[in-house]
């Protein structure tokens, strides 16, 4: 799973890369919810399952205050990236994708 700001999207590539894979794709909505326990859109960082392997985008780090989901697409709470990376046990990534001009 990747946390990420929702105004950014994952490079499939640079995170294939980064996981050591050969290829990766977009989860659909079912995997999502049958993965994480979360319907999309709401997906905590909080209460994951056991073993789901979690990187934490780096550019949430330039953020004082981030707003995460909270379990629907409807709550959110404040964190900060260390606490992220803390409380999913997650490590720091580059896998956004490059800003296109």
């Amino acid at each position: 799973m990747v946390i990420m700001s929702g105004r950014d999207r994952v490079d499939t590539s640079s995170l294939a890369r980064t996981v050591g894979a050969k290829e990766i794709r977009r989860a659909d909505a079912e995997s999502v919810k049958r993965a994480t326990g979360y319907p999309i859109g709401g997906v905590s960082p909080a209460g994951l399952p056991a073993g789901v392997k979690v990187l934490v985008d780096n550019g949430l780090a330039l953020h004082d205050l981030i707003w995460a989901a909270a379990g629907t697409p409807h709550a959110v709470y404040p964190t900060t990236f260390e606490e992220l990376l803390r409380l999913t046990g997650g490590r720091p990534a580059d896998v956004r994708e490059s800003e296109t001009i």
